[in-house]
């Protein structure tokens, strides 16, 4: 396991060279797609880097050892592919006040000009200014100085500014002139932390502390009683104790190292990073609602549902649709082979994915003609659809809790965390049921699972209508062992015929063909 693990870390390590080189030979065409979904402004930077954060903490947190736990921690926390910038600490103040977005150039430790703008507003005799680093829009060569709180093997130092004291000055546009500086400290303004740490401001409509929070993260607030419970869960999976919650705490105090790195991973994926995503979606509505005018809107709405689409799908399926991915748009593909659940059953896109990049499409061209208020149904779908994988995640492990004499850790912590994200729009639509769930899908001191299938399975079933979900979009498990059959008892409910199963027989057989290939992938899942 360890030897996988190294290998992959080294993998990332060979990634980070030719990441450099391939900046150097400069960009192919403007805005590559996200599946079915062209972006329209440049979101690379978002795409990527957020997808590049998550697969350092995923290989990380496979090396089993508390300083591999620290280091995915600190990439966590700090960031180091996304929106990076150098904390310049000058010789001088200031000599006049700095606006975002003001042009700064520099060089690098070799001589070689680099030239990017203010983060943000500095007042004159500020002794701090920050340069935000250039970005590309190709997701493999989007920035040139990844340093954060990535490990040094990960660390791409080629494009960011002198920090050895041969070139340690920098020119700042607007008549402010060259200014010298003693030191910096390589930065990133975006992290996965930070999507659940902000959300006191983020999950607000213009980041307004005086509005009150969208109303699709009420719930979560309403069951856990505190905006930042993504980063409570992640924190306590890499720091191996309990969370501090009003509900659904997860505990994994005396948990193994491998418990531990599934809750770290899929809390940052698919609570911080998934909970983002529906974020940007109501900044896009709220852009379009506040700033399209009568005859035209700028681009602010459309390029915050491109983040939405960057944060669902992630560089990492764009550079490697095998994989799948390692955001939201991965899960959904993984259980829709659990769950037969893909366009042709196993076989193809997930049902979810596929109607969600529908979506996002129709959504953008609603802005662009700035139809505000047509947009809200499309985003209502996205977020229903996005609750069918974390439903499936959780039954999925509830059966295999239920059936397995002497379950893993890892498999008892994979199925608290995805009961975790799901269980605040159980709890809204009735209490009992998601204490019920909790209750079998909890962490134990003991260790022991207490996963009750049939109880998990009837407790989510009895909400579907409450969550607008149905029997045919979650589906049933199918039994690795045969590839084309249902778990006896996780057939799925009521007699569905959608999506390319049939479930009239009571058999629980599929009504297509299933290629070798698909079979390969459907086992591997279940390894």
């Amino acid at each position: 396991y360890l030897d996988k693990q190294f290998l992959q870390y080294a993998t990332m390590f060979s990634f980070k060279a030719t990441f450099f080189a391939t900046l150097l030979t400069g960009a192919a065409a403007s805005n590559p797609k996200l599946v079915s979904y062209e972006p329209q402004t440049n979101v690379a930077d978002h795409t990527a880097g957020i997808s590049l954060d998550q697969a350092a903490i995923d290989s990380l947190v496979g090396f089993d050892n508390e300083g591999s736990f620290a280091d995915a921690e600190r990439v966590y926390r700090e960031g180091g592919n996304s929106k990076s910038y150098a904390e310049i600490y000058l010789a001088s103040g200031l000599p006049t006040a700095v606006k975002k977005g003001t042009e700064i150039s520099g060089k690098t430790t070799d001589g070689t000009s680099v030239t990017g703008k203010a983060i943000q507003d500095y007042p004159q005799n500020s002794l701090i200014i920050g340069f935000q680093y250039p970005t590309g829009d190709q997701y493999e060569n989007h920035v040139a100085c990844k340093v954060g709180g990535l490990p040094a093997s990960l660390q791409v130092l080629d494009g960011c500014l002198d920090d050895t004291g041969a070139n340690q000055e920098i020119i700042v546009s607007g008549g402010v002139g060259t200014l010298a500086y003693d030191t910096l400290v390589n930065k990133n303004g975006r992290t996965i932390a930070g999507f659940s740490t902000s959300a006191d401001t983020r999950m607000r409509p213009g980041d307004d502390l005086g509005e009150p929070y969208f109303d699709f993260f009420e719930p979560y607030l309403q069951y856990y009683g505190t905006f930042d419970f993504g980063d409570e869960i992640a924190s306590a999976g890499f720091n191996g104790d309990d969370t501090n919650l009003d509900k659904g705490n997860v505990k994994l105090t005396g948990y193994d190292f491998r418990a531990r790195g599934e809750v770290a991973k899929k809390a940052s994926a698919y609570i911080n990073t998934g909970l983002y995503v529906i974020r940007e979606i109501y900044d896009a509505l709220h852009d379009c609602s506040e700033e399209c005018g009568v005859d035209q809107c700028n681009d602010d709405a459309v390029h915050a549902l491109d983040e939405a689409v960057g944060f669902y799908v992630g560089s990492e399926y764009v550079t490697d649709p095998d994989g799948q991915g390692n955001l939201f748009y991965g899960l959904a593909e993984k259980r829709a082979l659990n769950f037969a659940t893909g366009v042709n059953g196993i076989a193809g896109q997930s049902m979810v994915n596929n109607k969600i990049m529908q979506e996002f499409n129709a959504m953008k061209s609603k802005l662009n003609a700035g139809q505000c208020d047509e947009s809200e149904s499309n985003a209502r779908e996205i977020i229903r659809l996005m609750q069918i994988p974390l439903i499936q995640g959780t039954i999925r492990y509830a059966q295999i809790l239920s059936t397995t004499i002497d379950p893993l850790e890892k498999s008892m912590a994979e199925g608290a965390v995805f009961a975790a994200g799901i269980l605040p729009k159980v709890n809204a639509c009735n209490e009992d049921t998601a204490t019920t769930i909790y209750e079998h899908m909890r962490l134990t001191p003991s260790k022991a699972s207490k996963a009750d299938f049939d109880a998990v399975k009837r407790a989510f079933e009895s909400v579907y209508d409450c969550l607008e979900v149905s029997c045919a979009d979650i589906g049933g498990m199918i039994d690795p062992a045969t590839g084309d059959t249902y778990i006896d008892g996780a057939e799925p409910c009521g007699r569905v015929t959608a999506m390319g199963v049939s479930n009239d027989s009571g058999a629980g057989t599929f009504s297509l063909s299933i290629g070798v290939a698909a079979i390969a992938g459907l086992a591997a899942l279940f390894m």
